[in-house]
């Protein structure tokens, strides 16, 4: 793994041993180099420079960007607080044949090198073999991996209908004081009802503008996605700024197509996270020839299962 750093104070060699603030995790500096632009060797990086540092860190996924390090057992405070990317839409990925397993693994591994933020599971289904369970920042980042996949490594790959992570609060039976939270990934995973006592669903606070003559339209839209209204302001005399509190399920999928269309492609949407809400929750369970199939398996709102069921 090569690292680009920002010397603040003190001064590198190779040989130094430095720990990072974040995982602790100690290196011994091998090699350092400044880009100009070609990489050159250096005896040392002094503060105030931005050189490259290789050391035996065996993980991209170790480099944290913004990680502060130090000398071996002399801690400093962090120079910025930094977080891992939490992944909040999930998908399965499989080879589209089975013989290029191999082929799609190495893709998959050299695609995560420059982005650490996907997390990766292996995955086994009866219908489409060996897979992945991918988690991603959001629906654009899993389309532009999957389109990385195939435009740099041509690899064919089918992906499941994405979904995002919930919590339940697990009641056990004969033990009413043991109650237990439980974060779900993967629908096929989700408790028989009877073990549920609470479910709760992911959140986004939405943002999107449009021309004023698309507002009744966007309200449609986003009270079909069980939206709530939070905001609505007028930034000049053509557009309107609305903001909704929506759930992230309902926006995954389509809801960015359905705005451009509503609103002749003139609407913009961005969201952030605002965490978890009570909700009613139910799996949905598709079968052939009486066997479940997990891959189809999803989890809807308690009043759409019924909806979602036929279609």
């Amino acid at each position: 793994t090569v690292n680009l750093v920002q010397v603040i104070n003190g001064r590198l060699q190779p040989g130094d041993i430095v720990q990072s603030v974040k995982t602790e995790i100690t290196y011994t500096i091998k090699t350092l180099g400044i880009l100009t632009p070609e990489e050159v060797l250096i005896k040392s990086l002094q503060a105030g420079q931005v050189g490259v540092m290789t050391c035996n860190m065996k993980s991209p996924r170790d480099a944290l960007i913004g990680d502060t390090y130090h000398a071996k057992d002399e801690p400093v405070k962090p120079i910025c607080d930094i977080k891992r990317p939490q992944p909040m839409v999930f998908a399965g990925v499989y080879p589209f044949e089975g013989s290029e397993f191999v082929k799609l693994k190495d893709a998959i591994e050299k695609v995560c090198l420059n982005d650490y933020s996907v997390t990766t599971v292996h995955e086994t289904s009866p219908a489409l073999g060996l897979g992945w369970r991918l988690g991603f920042l959001g629906i654009l980042h899993m389309e532009v991996f999957s389109q990385r996949l195939e435009d740099e490594y041509n690899a064919q790959v089918l992906i499941t209908t994405p979904s995002v992570p919930y919590r339940v609060r697990l009641n056990k039976r004969g033990k009413s004081n043991d109650i237990e939270y439980l974060e779900i990934q993967n629908p096929s995973k989700w408790p028989e009802p009877y073990m549920i006592d609470t479910c709760f669903e992911p959140i986004v606070k939405g943002t999107i503008i449009c021309p004023q003559e698309y507002v009744g339209a966007v309200f449609g839209l986003a009270a079909e996605s069980r939206g709530e209204q939070l905001s609505v302001e007028h930034i000049d005399q053509v557009r309107t700024k609305m903001e909704f509190s929506l759930p992230l399920n309902e926006i995954v999928v389509n809801f960015f197509d359905h705005l451009k269309s509503i609103t002749s492609g003139y609407g913009s949407f961005d969201y952030e996270d605002a965490g978890y809400q009570e909700t009613m929750l139910t799996k949905i369970e598709v079968r052939l020839n009486d066997e479940c199939i997990p891959e189809l398996t999803t989890i809807q709102h308690t009043s759409r299962a019924r909806e979602k069921g036929k279609e």
